[in-house]
Formats: structure tokens, sequence, C-alpha cells
């Protein structure tokens, strides 16, 4: 059966030996059973053993490796295995809240070590076996990303609905004591994991600190709660502030031990307080950007640092740039900067999408969806150029509705409307400047 072959690289090892797309590899190295791990490892390897098929066609090759050019075959998974499914029942669980006639891969549930070592991806370690964290361990797959929530066994399980949740500490512990780095994150539930139990969470963090890189709590978001714990809360101004000053404490604590501060509070809790971003040297190696965390002070520092750069004049420009209720909460002030420093002639005005599809609490701009910037846009009105961040669609160029940004084009075209996406300020500064042209 083997494990097929989607793409084979151009000028690669395995190219040279006659692979191509739509053979199957029926053994690496001589495992029959072997995953992406195994895969990373031979291409390590100055010889690579690999018996393919194709059309019933069975063959062996040996590539040898100098590593001038990569292995370079393609597996139809990530994992070249079967990616791993979820098994926990969590009460926040936000993939389960998802409306459905969406694309067929977003519902589903990955939670798989592999993963966070290849892609990034957080997982739970609910599904994590012993052999599985001694793979881990004898690899050096570090860090790990994990989402812990709390460290309480009881309250873990429950809001995840998986007994094995119960097992994180002691799962954490033998990671690091075999000097496993982890990057961690909390999302915290007000009045389940929030207030005592967030501050036992990282107390009981602190004492393992040198193992973590960074550890950051962000606020649940719910369209509709999926389980019966009264998550329909929402963290108020001062339950915000109260999170904040949690993790300050612990910062303070953590630099006396290892000169890292290491505890981060996400953007929205920030916004939801109604308090100033911290500053750059907060966020230390931002390694939870993609969480939410350091995303409005770094997009303000590279906004301002284009300001203080303006190589030359520049030209008249009007544009809309369409963001969820977070960027709204901060960039009009940066677009009057703009105004001012453009001697009038630069003037960008934010049109804030509410988020519908998901839910109203959803205002992160990575989570807006074509739909919904139709209906903002022409509740504008008076709209001839929009810009959108790139954020809100996949490496394919999809909205998470469905659309494509060429379908998009075409909509806003219809319109009268010109479409562009900027991934950052500098970029919607270049944009300025085409606009004009």
């Amino acid at each position: 059966m083997g494990y097929l072959i989607e793409e084979v690289e151009s000028g690669s090892l395995a190219e040279s030996a006659g692979l191509k797309a739509g053979f199957s590899v029926l053994a690496l190295n001589g495992k029959a059973e072997f995953d992406i791990l195994d895969y990373l490892d031979a291409s390590g390897s100055k010889l690579v053993s690999i018996q393919a098929e194709d059309n019933g066609r069975v063959f062996e090759v040996t590539l040898e490796n100098d590593f001038s050019a990569p292995v370079g075959i393609v597996f139809g998974s990530p994992t070249v295995d079967q990616v791993r499914a979820c098994s926990n029942n969590c009460q926040f669980c936000f993939i389960a809240q998802l409306p459905k006639g969406l694309r067929e891969g977003l519902y589903f549930k990955d939670d798989d070590y592999r993963l966070s070592f290849i892609q990034g991806n957080y997982v739970t370690l609910t599904n994590a076996s012993s052999p599985d964290l001694r793979r881990i361990i004898d690899l050096g797959l570090s860090p790990v990303n994990v989402s812990v929530h709390c460290i309480d066994p009881q309250i873990r399980s429950l809001l995840m609905g998986n007994k094995n949740a119960g097992l994180i500490a002691s799962q954490i512990d033998e990671l690091a004591s075999a000097g496993i780095m982890l990057n961690i994150q909390l999302v915290l539930c007000h009045g389940i994991n929030d207030g005592e139990i967030l501050h036992s969470t990282l107390d009981w963090m602190l004492g393992r600190i040198d193992s973590i890189e960074s550890l950051s709590c962000v606020p649940v978001r719910l369209g509709q709660p999926t389980g019966d714990l009264g998550m329909g809360a929402r963290f108020s101004a001062a339950g915000a502030m109260a999170v904040i000053e949690a993790i300050n404490k612990y910062r303070a604590l953590a630099k006396e031990k290892n000169s890292r501060g290491v505890f981060c509070a996400s953007d929205e809790f920030y916004i939801i307080a109604g308090e100033d971003f911290p500053q750059d040297s907060y966020y230390e190696a931002y390694s939870q950007y993609e969480n939410g965390v350091g995303m409005a002070r770094s997009f303000i520092d590279d906004f301002e640092f284009c300001l203080e750069n303006l190589a030359a004049p520049m030209p008249q420009a009007y544009a809309h740039v369409a963001t969820g209720a977070f960027g709204a909460s901060f960039m009009p002030d940066l677009f009057s900067k703009l105004w001012k420093a453009s001697s009038n002639k630069v003037k960008f005005e934010t049109v804030c999408v509410q988020n519908d599809f998901f839910g109203n609490d959803v205002g992160a701009s990575g989570l807006m969806c074509l739909d919904d910037i139709l209906k903002a846009t022409r509740a504008a009105r008076n709209i001839n150029e929009l810009v959108i961040p790139s954020n809100t669609l996949n490496a394919d160029g999809f909205f998470l509705d469905g659309p494509s940004f060429g379908d998009a084009l075409s909509i806003f075209c219809r319109m009268g409307i010109r479409l562009w996406r900027a991934s950052n300020a500098e970029e919607l500064f270049k944009i300025a400047r085409k606009i004009s042209g």
C-alpha cells in the first residue's frame, strides 16, 4: 500500500532517482511503517534506501546524499501517515462552533505532537503515550508547543472532557527533565481557570521556568458555548486587568530567576482592559505572535518606523482598511499620524468588520470572512480603495467562508472598488503610493 508521493521537488535527489508524483513509497530505510519524523531523520543520512511502487511495479532506489540537494519527497499527508485527531471534548472548542458549509478540512481537529514540531501547532498531549514522550526526548523535538490551560488535574480534565488531561503535570516534568523546552498556552475561561486557579498555574510554571521559552494567556473566544460550565461569560475590563496583573507579578519573579519575563498576556486582554500595549521588550522573541501576543505592538512599531523613514513626499492617496474590532481599537490613531506626517495627503480610514459569521465576540482580523467584509463595506459607503489584511486568506488564497481572493476581486470590481491586501505596515505604505499612481 505505502504512502503516496504528492510531489517531487525539482532538482532533488528523488527526482534524479526517477521518483515521481503518484508513486508510492513502500519502505524507507527498510521500515514499512514510517512517518515524517522518520523521513526527516533519514534525510540526514548519507544513504537513503527507498522501496517504491508505480502501478504495480515495485522497485528500489538508493539515494547517495551529499546534502547538496534535498531528498525532495512531498507526501500527501503532513505527517506522511495519518494525522492524529483530537480526542478531547473541550468546553471552549472553536472548531466545534464553526458554522456548517465550510471547507471540509476546517472541521478536522488535529492534536498531533509531530505537527507541533514541523508546523508549530499547539497540542494538548492527552493522546500522547509514554512511547510518544520518549520519542520526543530521544529525537530532541524541542520546543514543544502545549495548550495547558491550567495545571489543576480535575479542572483541566473537566475543561477538556478527557480524563487524560489530568496527566499534564507529569508529562511536562518528564519532558522538561530531559531538556525539552516548551511554549505554553493558557486559554482562560472567566470564572473557571482564571483567578486563584491562574495564580496556582503560573506559580507551578515558575518552578519550571528554565524549561519554558514562553507562556501566554489568551481569553476564550466563544460564539456558542459547547459545554455546560456556564462559559458564555466574557472578561470585563476589571477581569482582564486582573489577568494582566497576575502575569506581571510572575514576570517579575521569572526575571529574578533567569532574567527573562517569559509570561505574557495576549493583545486582547489589553484591549479589553483599556490599557496601552506593552513595549517591544515585553514580548522578547515574539514566540507566540500567531496566538495574538504582540501583533498589535509589532504593527504599531513597524508603522511608526515607516512614518519616521518616509523616503520622499507621499502622493495624494485615500483608502479604507478593513479590520476586526481589535485592530479598529488602535489603528485610527496611527492613521491620524500618517495624515499629519504626509502633509494631509495620505488618508486611511478603518472599516470595522463585525464578525457575524463566528460571533461578535471574535475581533481578530484573521478570522474575518468575505461576507462580513462585504456587509461592512456596503454599510460604510463611498469606498473606492479597500485594503484587507492578508491573514484573512489561507496559504491557497481562500477566505474562511470559502471564496478565493480572485472571487473577492471580481465582486469588489463590480462594486466599483479596487481591492488590495497587505501583510504589514510597510505594505500599507507601498499601497498608498500605488493608489496615487
